[in-house]
């Protein structure tokens, strides 16, 4: 509608106004259309923003704002120009029309200077020749147009400053509104800094609850390092438990097997005696033999040299016996080859339990090692137990000590508050009988009041009195009230006082259940201290049995090595018993086998001797046969 009226006025001012103004006018014209496009737009738009977003203002809406009033500023300027041209040119155009009415006649002059205000066909046609009566017509039309301009701009003046008004009223409700979106957007500022301020708190708070919470995950992580130590070193025991379990199971074993290698090296020496035995009785028969066969040498040396003429079966017999005793030495030897390949199998052997003997020593040293590290852990588990017990009672005699000062302290404050309370129960009873006379006495005074004021009215009434007794009624009323009033503050600081000592007793029970609470929290640390401490002392009652039958095992195995050992230096006494034995059997042996070889190089002396002299007597006898012969 507005654009419309723009255009009905330069529709009516074209005829009136030069080109160089009508150029200013239309690029006001659209200038103004612009701008209220744009302001109508932008209304609109904050219209449908306000609509969705319910009065939620943000830095869009207040760029808007500041974007529309400087549009309805800028609008404002745009009509206040337009204003001062209309002004301008309907002063200039009254100037032309009252100056044509005056002069009444038509010249070129003045139509080429109202050519100024009219439009480029009106001027082209007044510069043709006209007649006077189409001057008169045109002057009538023109004055016709001016009034119709003029009324048109008063209509248009009044629609301007109504619409005018109504732009002034949206701009101060749009001002209003941007100054309400300032006070909205400082609250939410001091909105927005409360919250940062209470987000700090709340990320202080934050940030001390993540500390006490890693504190308390650090502590954690600290019980169960000990836990996993604890467990650890439980597991180590029970591992050398069952590596002592296990080295029992193989010294057993050994011990076993040392017995039965016993029993077999008893045996062998059984056999070895029994050999022995065999070889003396042989050597004996050997010994006799030679003594036999050296008594037979003789007499046959004797028979010889007596009977120099023997027979060739001596000599037969005595080389099979010389045979049978070659083959009886070597046979000899050969068992001092086997004796001496045994002995040394039982050298190796020897050494080998000498070897294990030493290993065996080794071990039981080191067994002992543990045994002392262990004792010596026990010791300081003992101590530590000492130690823990003794913390243990320190603390259950502070919580014992802190439990009854806290009783004794309950119960002087509550004997405390008890007598308060019996006090408070005997004012109040006091105050309360004080009260009841003051009442009675007070009602009674009332009703004696009463009574004269009915009489004084009476009296008043009859005439009798009147200056006497206007005062006194007033004063005992007013005395009455005062003793009222007295009373009632009286009720009332009473009032107060019990209720004083009624929270009196409140802040004393909830102090009271206070202290029961950190009694109970201290029991209960107390109980969980103690149950610690028992699973300390049976985890210790556990170790320490474990230590018992380790050290009972350990004596055990001390005392199977120690029998071990004395058997293993009887052994060792036996092999240096048999070893002598055996070496006087081996020098025995060597005897006996020199005594064989000198007897058997004496058999060879006299076996020579006697094929010498067999060979002498076959001389002989074949000398004597050919000497015989004839």
């Amino acid at each position: 509608m507005l654009k419309h009226r723009f255009k009905g006025l330069g529709a009516i001012l074209g005829s009136q106004v030069d080109p160089e103004k009508t150029e200013e006018l239309k690029k006001n014209k659209t200038d103004i259309e612009n701008i209220l496009s744009k302001i109508l737009k932008l209304i609109k738009n904050k219209n449908e923003d306000q609509s969705k977003r319910e009065g939620s203002p943000n830095s869009k809406d207040a760029r808007t704002e500041s974007e529309l009033v400087g549009l309805i500023e800028e609008f404002y300027t745009q009509y206040q120009s337009l204003y001062a041209l209309y002004d301008r040119l309907t002063g200039e155009n009254g100037k032309v029309v009252s100056r044509r009415i005056e002069t009444g006649a038509s010249s070129i002059s003045s139509s080429s200077s109202e050519s100024d205000y009219f439009s480029s066909d009106e001027v082209d046609s007044n510069r043709r020749p006209l007649s006077e009566n189409e001057h008169h017509t045109h002057i009538n039309n023109n004055n016709n147009n001016n009034a119709s301009v003029s009324e048109a701009t008063s209509n248009y003046k009044f629609e301007a400053s109504d619409r005018v008004r109504e732009l002034e009223e949206l701009l101060n409700c749009e001002k209003k509104e941007v100054e309400s979106l300032k006070q909205q957007k400082s609250d939410l500022q001091l909105e927005i800094a409360t919250k940062a301020t209470e987000s700090e708190q709340l990320g202080a708070k934050n940030s001390e609850m993540h500390e006490r919470i890693s504190e308390l995950i650090a502590q954690t992580e600290g019980l169960s390092n000990k836990n996993r130590e604890l467990e650890a070193q439980v597991q180590g025991m029970r591992d050398e438990k069952e590596d002592y379990a296990a080295r029992m199971k193989d010294l057993e074993s050994e011990l076993e097997s040392r017995r039965n290698q016993e029993n077999e090296l008893e045996r062998q020496l059984r056999d070895k005696r029994y050999e022995i035995n065999e070889l003396k009785d042989r050597n004996d028969e050997l010994k006799r033999a030679m003594a036999h066969t050296g008594e037979e040498m003789s007499a046959l040396a004797k028979e010889q040299e007596s009977k120099r003429n023997g027979g060739s079966m001596q000599v037969i017999a005595l080389a099979v016996q010389v045979k049978d005793l070659r083959l009886e030495i070597e046979r000899l030897k050969e068992e001092k080859r086997d004796l001496e390949l045994k002995k040394e199998e039982r050298e190796k052997e020897y050494s080998e339990s000498i070897a294990k003997v030493f290993d065996q020593g080794k071990v039981i040293k080191q067994q002992a090692e543990t045994i002392e590290r262990m004792s010596g852990e026990n010791e300081e588990v003992r101590i530590w137990s000492k130690k823990f017990r003794m913390n243990r009672q320190f603390t259950e005699r502070r919580v014992e000590e802190l439990a009854e000062e806290t009783r004794r302290q309950l119960e002087d404050n509550i004997r405390i508050l008890n007598q308060r309370l019996h006090v408070a129960e005997q004012l109040h009873n006091e105050n309360k009988a004080c009260f009841k006379l003051a009442k009675e006495r007070y009602e009674r005074k009332k009703r004696m009041l009463k009574e004269k004021i009915a009489r004084y009215e009476e009296e008043e009434a009859k005439g009798v009195g009147i200056t006497k007794l206007e005062i006194k009624p007033i004063d005992i009323v007013n005395g009455l009230e005062l003793a009222a009033g007295k009373i009632e503050e009286h009720n009332v600081a009473f009032i107060n006082r019990v209720s004083k000592m009624v929270e009196e007793v409140e802040t004393a029970r909830d102090w009271i259940k206070e202290r029961k609470g950190e009694v109970k929290q201290a029991k209960d640390k107390v109980e969980c201290l103690t149950a610690l401490l028992d699973d300390k002392e049976e985890q210790e009652f556990l170790l320490r049995e474990k230590v018992w039958n380790l050290e009972a095992k350990v004596s055990k195995e001390g005392g199977e090595k120690l029998n071990l050992t004395k058997s293993v230096s009887q052994l060792e006494k036996k092999v240096a018993r048999l070893e002598n034995s055996l070496k006087e059997k081996e020098e025995e042996l060597v005897n006996l086998g020199e005594m064989k070889k000198e007897a058997i190089r004496q058999l060879c002396f006299l076996n020579d001797y006697h094929r010498s002299r067999c060979d002498y007597l076959k001389d002989y006898i074949s000398k004597t046969r050919t000497i015989t012969r004839p």
